[in-house]
């Protein structure tokens, strides 16, 4: 074997293991970012069962009780999850930008909502109310920060 030829085979075989690590590399990074997507999603849909569960407690409690939510993990700046009730569908709808991702995910309430109602929260704004009223024989469920 010539001198040349030794060069060569070693120049294929170290651009097999770049290449062969470029492509963990791209798969592990990969991996990582649907991780973290699955993470927020998991953490939304958990937020928005225990909000539902907290809207019939409030309901179920009567005019005059209050309830404070707290987000579940904090939001970087230019995040926010916008939380509303919806009264012509009777449901909790949220739609969330985390890391510029959108997401929606909606909550059927077996209460009646008889008020829309909306607080949008951020890295500022993390915390609101769940306010139970009455008016004439209707209650009725509000969000306020």
């Amino acid at each position: 074997m010539r001198r040349g030829q030794l060069s060569l085979d070693l120049l294929f075989a170290v651009t097999l293991i770049a290449i062969t690590m470029l492509n963990i590399i791209y798969t592990a990074n990969e991996q990582i970012t649907y991780t973290q997507t699955l993470d927020v999603t998991a953490r939304l849909k958990i937020f928005s069962i225990d909000l539902r569960d907290s809207i019939v407690k409030a309901y179920s409690v009567g005019d005059g009780y209050s309830l404070r939510k707290q987000m579940p993990f904090s939001l970087n700046t230019g995040d926010s999850i916008i939380v509303t009730l919806n009264s012509t569908l009777n449901v909790l709808q949220i739609n969330a930008t985390v890391n510029n991702i959108q997401y929606y995910i909606v909550q059927n309430i077996t209460v009646p909502i008889y008020t829309d109602s909306r607080i949008i929260l951020n890295s500022t704004t993390t915390s609101f109310w769940i306010d139970v009223n009455r008016r004439g024989d209707i209650i009725y469920v509000t969000f306020r920060t």
